[in-house]
């Protein structure tokens, strides 16, 4: 809650050298983009800026609201799969190293991608 009423607010933030760089992947792109941990209808001007409102950089891709929680505990009780999901074999070795990397490539530290950027 801020000032008496309630925001959205995502845990999930992507800081401007981040979004900078993925611009920069795709320079003559503009209007909806959905991809790299990002889903905006202006990829070119996306809100990033908390200005005392609601704000998400995931907005266009959230299908449905799960409701309000105090904690991260309360989520994963309201809704165990989700906890389930993000401890399986297949997101911890395969999903999370495979994500990094490329969120490793668009920021320059490495990984497969930027070896292709580089090519290409």
């Amino acid at each position: 809650m801020y000032n008496s009423r309630w925001l959205s607010l995502e845990g999930y933030t992507v800081d401007h050298s981040y979004l900078s760089k993925l611009q920069a992947m795709f320079p003559n792109y503009s209007g909806s983009f959905y991809g790299y941990g990002i889903a905006v209808l202006n990829f070119r001007n996306p809100q990033t800026k908390w200005e005392e409102a609601s704000t998400s950089i995931q907005g266009k891709a959230v299908v449905r609201q799960l409701g309000m929680f105090n904690d991260p505990d309360a989520f994963y009780e309201a809704y165990p799969q989700a906890l389930m999901r993000t401890q399986s074999l297949f997101y911890r070795k395969l999903l999370m190293p495979c994500l990094n990397k490329r969120i490793a490539a668009v920021r320059g530290t490495g990984g497969c991608l930027e070896q292709r950027l580089k090519r290409g």
